[in-house]
């Protein structure tokens, strides 16, 4: 038994006699003569462990806390994970007991520095089959500025909370790379421009500097090269001969990284305008226009989201259309995630790491999805 503190508190057995009449009111019997019990203190000689401690006070009682958990009806958690693939999740496999899988009122509880509790039911849980036994698969999406954060989590049952894990990407990616002689060229240059994209998406949110994603990397792999988004210029059409675009004017459009992207456009409408008069919407990666809903932004200012762009559509520009009250269309942009990009990195007023965010969210893509 180790301390942290240079003494110990001491609980002596003894027999209580609170009325000196004899009358029992609690007894606890210990061995105090079996010389079981030494003291460790100083320099480390042997002497200086000899000291019987029994002498003075009985030996030493040890105070445990226990829980009455019952084996068969725990889960187990027999492995983690890494999605890459559209978002970015760290995965728990589990092994659930039947009580815990058939009840509904089961759930993986996540928890990412702190933040409010995401929570997956069991029923939501992916099955994978394992060495011909069924685990169950609990995704926590993370965003990119998040990689150096611990994701704990616990399965919670009727309330009741068992074991903690933790992990992070970091951990993840370290011990990959520290494994890189068994895995493609290909996938630890995803790794490394994975880590390099996150450390960028921290500086840019100012978020977390102190534990940078890539702090393992070499000076080199922490380059961030210069990515050419030529290809990828925004192209935006307007239609001036129709008189109702004169009450509705393009405004700009922004880039939001989560673990997926979302492209949002602004536009600005003329006092005495309504924004009903106008549809909004644009073609999806599948070919299917879909409509966008306005929402206000701030005064006379409105803005249409285009949500749930995945990583391997990064590359990906989206028609979006707007149309007036005679089905006329006024604007049409084609625009995506590296439009974006290829405006920042031709600003002059854009900040050093956001250039730094969006080159390392290209090589992230090239790496991971371009193929």
């Amino acid at each position: 038994m180790t301390t942290d503190t240079p003494a110990i508190d001491i609980e002596a057995a003894m027999t209580g006699d609170v009325n000196y009449n004899n009358e029992m009111v609690w007894e606890n019997h210990a061995s105090s003569d079996n010389t079981a019990s030494y003291y460790f203190y100083g320099a480390g000689l042997a002497y200086s462990r000899s000291w019987n401690y029994q002498n003075t006070h009985g030996n030493f009682c040890i105070k445990a806390f226990t829980a009455n958990n019952v084996e068969k009806d725990s889960e187990k958690l027999v492995g983690r994970s890494l999605t890459l693939k559209d978002n970015i999740d760290m995965n728990y496999y589990m092994e659930l007991p039947e009580s815990i899988k058939s009840n509904s009122n089961a759930y993986m509880e996540f928890t990412v520095n702190n933040s409010q509790p995401y929570k997956v039911s069991v029923n939501d849980a992916i099955p994978v089959e394992k060495n011909g036994k069924v685990i169950y698969k609990f995704a926590c999406p993370l965003n990119a500025a998040q990689m150096s954060d611990t994701v704990k989590a616990k399965m919670v049952v009727d309330g009741n909370s068992g074991n903690e894990y933790t992990y992070s990407v970091k951990e993840y990616a370290t011990e990959l790379l520290s494994k890189s002689n068994e895995y493609p060229e290909e996938t630890i240059k995803l790794v490394k421009a994975l880590l390099n994209y996150g450390t960028a998406a921290q500086n840019f949110f100012k978020y977390n500097t102190d534990k940078p994603a890539n702090a393992g990397l070499s000076d080199t792999d922490k380059a961030v090269a210069a990515a050419d988004f030529a290809a990828y210029k925004a192209v935006i059409k307007t239609d001036s001969a129709n008189s109702q675009s004169n009450g509705l004017t393009y405004y700009g459009s922004s880039l939001i990284c989560k673990s997926e992207m979302t492209v949002r456009h602004y536009f600005m409408v003329n006092e005495g305008c309504d924004i009903n008069n106008y549809k909004f919407s644009y073609v999806n990666a599948y070919g299917n226009e879909v409509s966008l809903t306005p929402k206000k932004a701030s005064d006379g200012v409105y803005c249409v989201d285009i949500n749930g762009i995945m990583a391997r559509n990064l590359n990906s520009n989206y028609a979006c259309k707007v149309t007036g009250k005679n089905k006329a269309c006024i604007f049409e942009l084609d625009y995506g995630p590296f439009s974006y990009s290829q405006k920042v990195i031709n600003s002059g007023n854009s900040s050093d790491e956001l250039k730094n965010l969006v080159n390392a969210l290209y090589w992230y893509w090239y790496y991971g999805y371009r193929n």
